[in-house]
């Protein structure tokens, strides 16, 4: 008999590990499964997150526009506004007061150096025409943004900080309140390149092929 046999202090560790085998494999299937899904709950979780951010901004654009406390030319037709007019942290354009009360939060304040307002693992940025009809991010304000034009529109992109990690799907508002989605791993974290048309938007958001040759859709993005 081969004295390993003879060793009966080496059967029970051995039993152990066989009866702990199964227990063990069990867990590692289980985390297989888990991580994945905790994956998707986290994107999920953002994406709701996300979308009911944009829809704060636009219903505080459409109350700022409305109560023409930006009226730049004077026609008695108010303009949409930047994050920090919006939130109170700067002089409203062609006028020497802040707006108190602001119509977002203090957090609306907060901006990276590109403009970007940072909320549950994805970056919002707002943009205004320029005269030329370019859209141009709001946050610093920049000095040729066309009166009449931020009359009538602007967008909201929100965006993953890391694509993947964070979230998949882009999203963007508008002044109708639509809310657009598409999945590209290019908008991830700081953009290069920055959405600005990407969606593709004219006087309204439209579902369809945007400027970025993705397809934009109506829906709620994650899964």
């Amino acid at each position: 008999m081969p004295a390993v046999w003879q060793d009966w202090g080496v059967w029970p560790r051995r039993r152990t590990l066989v009866r702990a085998l199964p227990w063990a494999l069990g867990v590692l299937l289980l985390v297989g499964i888990a991580i994945p899904n905790l994956t998707s709950a986290t994107h999920c979780g953002n994406g709701i997150a996300a979308r009911s951010t944009l829809h704060i901004v636009a219903i505080a654009q459409q109350q700022f526009r409305d109560a023409a406390l930006i009226d730049v030319d004077g026609d008695g037709c108010g303009e949409f506004g930047s994050f920090l007019e919006l939130s109170g942290a700067v002089e409203l354009r062609g006028r020497d007061r802040v707006l108190n009360p602001p119509v977002l939060s203090g957090t609306f304040r907060s901006l990276n150096a590109r403009g970007d307002v940072s909320r549950s693992g994805y970056l919002f940025r707002v943009y205004l025409l320029a005269e030329g009809g370019v859209w141009v991010p709001a946050d610093p304000l920049p000095d040729d943004i066309a009166t009449d034009a931020a009359e009538t529109a602007f967008l909201c992109y929100a965006w993953p900080m890391k694509y993947g990690t964070s979230g998949k799907s882009t999203y963007v508002v508008d002044q109708t309140g639509t809310v657009l989605h598409t999945d590209d791993p290019r908008y991830s974290g700081v953009l290069v390149p920055a959405p600005g048309s990407a969606a593709g938007a004219g006087a309204a958001l439209v579902a369809g092929i945007g400027a970025d040759g993705n397809e934009w859709v109506v829906g709620s993005g994650e899964r």
